[in-house]
């Protein structure tokens, strides 16, 4: 196992070296600096980080104090990202076996979606980091496939209706208000299906002694 572990280091690191070294000769000089300037306009808050496309508790506070109140959108982002850390820490205290793969696949996803929903930047494309567990859970009959179906066509049906919808901006100028509704109800579905991993994780995760089975519920 120590010998297997090793190796995997050394061919991600290794792989990642060179990929690293083709990057630097592919962008050079210019593309470092373009980098620098989008990393620094990203930490002030500019354009780049696009917030109210994200699908953490931030981009619903954005939202809100742009629709309802500023300070009400803040409060909520305080709130929603406290009970989420709450529950959290409260359900996942308890480190699964790592024998135990599918105590150990919940235990990753809860974590993965509790921690995107939380951190203070994350586009669904950070979603990437679900499928793993997910896949390993769903071909062990341990999700149902209607679940995981939510989690991968929603937000992309929804995402792909507004796009449709914004070709009427070629023809008619929006109110600004609407424009800020439309946008919200593009990116809530992959809010919505980040807590409902959550809550699924948060049920069905209890870890057991090696050996034990259970059948989770779905």
């Amino acid at each position: 196992m120590g010998t297997v572990v090793v190796m995997s280091c050394f061919i991600f690191f290794t792989a990642s070296l060179l990929i690293l070294i083709i990057t630097l000769g592919l962008v050079q000089y210019k593309g470092l600096l373009e980098l620098s300037q989008l990393i620094v306009s990203s930490s002030q808050g500019g354009a780049a980080s696009h917030a109210e496309g994200m699908m953490n508790w931030r981009m619903i506070g954005v939202h809100l104090s742009a629709l309802i109140d500023r300070d009400l959108g803040w409060i909520v982002v305080a709130i929603g990202s406290g009970i989420t850390a709450i529950l959290l820490f409260k359900k996942f205290i308890k480190k699964p076996e790592f024998s135990n793969k599918k105590d150990l696949a919940i235990f990753l996803l809860g974590v993965f979606a509790a921690t995107c929903i939380i951190t203070w930047h994350a586009h669904y494309s950070m979603s990437i980091v679900f499928i793993p567990p997910l896949l390993f859970l769903v071909t062990q009959n341990q999700m149902s496939d209607r679940l995981f179906s939510i989690w991968f066509y929603l937000p992309c049906a929804v995402y792909f209706a507004i796009f449709l919808l914004s070709a009427i901006e070629h023809f008619v100028k929006l109110p600004i208000l609407l424009y800020n509704v439309i946008v919200l109800i593009n990116v809530l579905p992959s809010f919505l299906v980040n807590l409902l991993l959550i809550q699924w994780s948060i049920n069905n995760y209890s870890p057991i002694e090696v050996g034990d089975s259970k059948q989770l519920s779905v």
